[in-house]
């Protein structure tokens, strides 16, 4: 019975691994729901950029921050965000949940 539940044990816990999530080789994906192209790989797509093989990700007109402020391109705390969800419009960035700095 013991060697039942451990092989059980063992199967069941395999299911829970994650799987790549569909990443291209540039470390990011085109989100459906908003529209966008996302990256989650960041090393990938600094990889990427360097790469004459692969054209880099678009460059993303809206950076929203971790703190869901979205940072449009030449604001000034656009080029200091780095962990950010990237969008093509400033209301994409909005519908999504975002707001405008405060400053």
């Amino acid at each position: 019975m013991k060697i039942i539940i451990a092989i059980y044990t063992i199967f069941v816990s395999s299911l829970a691994f994650g799987h790549g999530g569909g990443l291209d080789s540039c470390g990011g994906h085109n989100d459906r729901q908003n529209g966008d192209y996302h990256v989650h790989n960041y090393s990938a797509a600094d990889a990427c950029e360097r790469s004459s093989v692969r054209e880099p990700p678009p460059t993303p007109t809206v950076k929203k921050s971790k703190s869901g402020i979205c940072h449009v391109s030449g604001s000034t705390y656009y080029a200091q965000t780095k962990n950010f969800t990237a969008y093509r419009s400033l209301k994409n960035c909005l519908n999504s949940g975002g707001r405008l700095p405060k400053r």
